[in-house]
């Protein structure tokens, strides 16, 4: 009913509005085109309210697409003109969104002040743009590894979501910020009951995409797999905006990790690669490159251990891809934590060809222990002993590692993480001293499924052993001794040791720890199987 050569503010303040309503069901571009459209309409002078709020929906529209360098050309423009006319509100929400360009085009500090005035713009709350301010600059207080000021914004927001009543529209992510920021500082049962608050904000059980991916996270990193999958599954990734499609690939990523599923792992970052391509830098894609090749480190060492060398050469070459991918975002500024996941992405390439060296795993867990993130400096510390046993064997000195590594798990409740240290525990003969209760393990144990056999592995291949030496390497993977062993298997020690002396040539090793890995790896032990009695010497931590 407008007629755009009679009122073209009024028909631009519409077109902007049709492309909020556009991007609210799910397409970014068409709202992209109707904000461009509303900014031609609306006249640049004299400077107005108007124009403002315009220019200030096209950043934003650019901004949820990723495109973050001309969505601050447009937001500067915007505060420009909201400047000139008075227009505050629309400052702040300029502000705002220039702000997270900022810190994702790596200019973090100026970016986190244009969040901070855009939020003391929008006092005194509560109402919604306060909301909106505390929920951004919380976002991106914690992208910028600002952990203890992301939760003050977080709950900031959500007290004034409930004070404004607008806690069902706003409530579910600021519960999500506030339960990803503790996941990070370690705090898991804490972001527990965050996620379980936000949920129940919900209606049908349906959560916003950004509740359902933190919560799957942390089911996951819990050992509860199928319940993890379950959320994702829920989350319509047709409406994701990108950096939210690549949060979603990411922990899709670690959840197939976390079950024992590299192939899975690689296709989840495959879906992730296809967002980051319409997005203006790759750095909120660091922590997906570096699980990707995680990934790849398993099949590759899966395909090395049974000998498969065009799988090893398959998953090389696809390192190399994410590797390239990854190098560009290394020479940016970056915050603590992405330089963690660069350390260990580098660390998890060298383990892909066989060649991660001790320093390789040091650098990681000193980048996560600055970043912090607890959960992830136990997986380095864990790599970090897992590699010098290889090397090493028994002799290896990795007791207070593997020991620090497994408290951190059991204080978190990572199940998964935490049963593969104690199998790589018990492979080594150390004993964490501190053993839990019966009721604990208990508890722990039933947290999740117990993960696959290795991707590669094949259930009933001897891979060339004998069913005695299948026996005697099942044996060496419980960490028992080839006194231990003859004792056990009715035969001298000296046969027990020409045993192992066989499997160890036979699956191409150098020590007895590095046998029980290849023989996890080929499906030949159970992961934390001990095929008998558990009253044998082990080392004490």
């Amino acid at each position: 009913l407008t007629d755009p050569a009679e009122d073209p503010t009024l028909a631009g303040i519409l077109h902007a509005r049709l492309g909020y309503l556009t991007w609210a069901r799910g397409d970014g571009q068409g709202a992209l085109a109707e904000h461009r459209e509303a900014v031609e309409l609306v006249p640049a002078e004299p400077p107005t309210t108007e124009r403002a709020n315009v220019l200030g929906a096209l950043g934003g529209a650019l901004m949820g697409l990723g495109h973050w360098a001309e969505s601050r050309v447009a937001c500067e423009a915007a505060i420009d003109c909201a400047v000139r006319a008075g227009a505050i509100p629309e400052e702040s929400r300029a502000r705002n969104m220039l702000g997270s360009d900022l810190v994702a085009l790596g200019e973090i500090d100026a970016g986190l002040d244009e969040l901070r005035e855009s939020h003391r713009l929008a006092s005194p709350g509560p109402n919604e743009l306060f909301v909106v301010t505390a929920y951004n600059l919380g976002l991106n207080l914690l992208a910028a590894d600002r952990l203890d000021e992301a939760l003050d914004a977080a709950i900031t927001g959500r007290a004034a979501a409930r004070a404004a009543g607008l806690e069902r529209r706003h409530g579910m992510d600021l519960a999500a910020l506030t339960a990803d920021v503790l996941i990070r500082l370690g705090r898991w049962d804490e972001a527990e009951v965050a996620t379980v608050e936000g949920l129940a904000l919900g209606q049908r059980d349906q959560a916003t995409h950004y509740l359902g991916v933190v919560r799957s996270r942390l089911l996951a990193e819990r050992g509860k797999a199928d319940e993890a999958r379950h959320t994702l599954a829920a989350v319509d990734r047709s409406t994701l905006d990108p950096d939210t499609g690549v949060y979603f690939a990411t922990v899709a990523t670690k959840v197939a990790l976390l079950e024992g599923k590299p192939r899975d792992a690689v296709a989840a970052v495959d879906d992730g690669l296809k967002y980051l391509e319409g997005m203006g830098d790759v750095v909120w894609g660091i922590p997906l490159l570096a699980l990707g090749l995680r990934a790849l480190a398993e099949l590759a060492e899966t395909s090395r251990a049974t000998r498969d060398d065009a799988g090893l050469a398959e998953a090389l070459e696809r390192s190399e891809v994410l590797r390239t991918r990854l190098a560009s975002a290394a020479q940016l500024t970056l915050p603590p934590s992405a330089m963690a996941w660069v350390a260990m992405a580098t660390a998890e390439m060298a383990r892909a060809h066989g060649s991660a060296t001790p320093q390789s795993w040091a650098r990681a867990i000193e980048a996560w222990d600055a970043a912090p993130d607890p959960a992830e400096a136990a997986y380095a510390r864990f790599r970090h002993a897992e590699d010098e046993l290889r090397r090493s064997g028994v002799k290896a000195d990795v007791a207070a590692a593997l020991e620090a590594a497994w408290r951190t798990s059991v204080q978190l409740g990572a199940a998964p993480l935490r049963g593969e240290i104690e199998t790589l525990a018990g492979r080594a003969r150390i004993k964490l001293a501190a053993a839990p209760s019966a009721e604990a393990a208990a508890s722990v144990a039933g947290a999740g499924e117990a993960p696959e056999p290795r991707a590669g592995a094949r259930a009933g291949s001897s891979h060339g052993l004998s069913d005695r030496e299948i026996e005697v390497v099942r044996l060496v993977a419980a960490g028992w001794s080839n006194g231990e062993i003859a004792e056990r298997l009715f035969i001298t020690r000296k046969t027990a040791g020409v045993h192992v002396s066989h499997i160890l040539n036979k699956l191409g090793v150098s020590n007895r720890v590095e046998a029980a890995m290849a023989a996890a790896r080929l499906g030949l032990v159970d992961a934390g199987q001990d095929p008998g009695d558990e009253d044998h010497p082990v080392r004490t931590a």
